[in-house]
């Protein structure tokens, strides 16, 4: 749940990025989503320290927003 290294998406030729602001490890604490792996910085999604250690799971923006929409989506082509 909390960074380890190797971890991101690679652009040929660029450094490992990660995170809402697409940039490197920097050293900084980070989580994972549980559902698509991603890492994140917790100083990008706004979350201290102490908040991230006592978190059970994480889910981003990203895979909440396709979340709601796929019952949506199931809905409207039924």
């Amino acid at each position: 749940f909390f960074f380890f290294p190797g971890a991101g998406s690679t652009m040929a030729g660029e450094e490992t990025v990660y995170c809402i602001c697409r940039g490197p490890d920097n050293g900084t604490t980070m989580i994972q989503c549980d559902q698509c792996e991603e890492w994140f910085h917790i100083r990008c999604l706004k979350i201290s320290a102490a908040k991230a250690e006592k978190m059970e799971s994480y889910v981003c923006t990203s895979c909440k927003a396709a979340r709601k929409a796929a019952p949506a989506a199931a809905a409207a082509a039924a």
